[in-house]
């Protein structure tokens, strides 16, 4: 059942990166740039894994190296081996040719394990240490 759930939130991640740069390509169009196609792939894949550990750390509170983990090959999976129309190796190799994909690649596959890795840590350094009695305990 965890594992379901850790690979259900990664798809999620896919989703709402698409959604959101969908949403941006729409409201703006022709009218972006190189340096703002950057930024706007930037805004989108931190508001998608964002909203992703958000709701993780909510609702259903798996560790977020996990979470992390599993958006990242998710993302991978999706825009890597799914959209390959020439073949994954020859996608790939596109991909480190042009600043733009490169970019991407490392926004979308970095900041999920990045920040799932912040995340858990942040919230360990909070827990009281093993053994430790609460406040209000005798």
């Amino acid at each position: 059942m965890s594992v379901v759930v850790i690979l259900s939130l990664g798809v999620c991640y896919v989703w709402l990166l698409r959604l959101i740069m969908t949403q941006y390509i729409l409201n703006f169009g022709d009218v972006i740039n190189p340096q703002s196609k950057m930024t706007l792939t930037g805004l989108s894949a931190l508001l998608a894994v964002l909203a992703v550990l958000v709701f993780n750390f909510l609702l259903t509170r798996k560790n977020s190296v996990w979470v992390g983990i599993s958006s990242s090959v998710m993302a991978f999976w999706y825009f890597y081996v799914h959209k390959a129309v020439d073949g994954v190796i020859a996608h790939l190799v596109m991909v480190f040719m042009t600043p733009y994909s490169l970019f991407a690649f490392c926004v979308f596959l970095g900041f999920p394990l990045l920040l799932g890795l912040a995340l858990n840590k942040a919230l360990k350094s909070q827990a009281p240490p093993a053994g430790t009695p609460q406040s209000g305990a005798p």
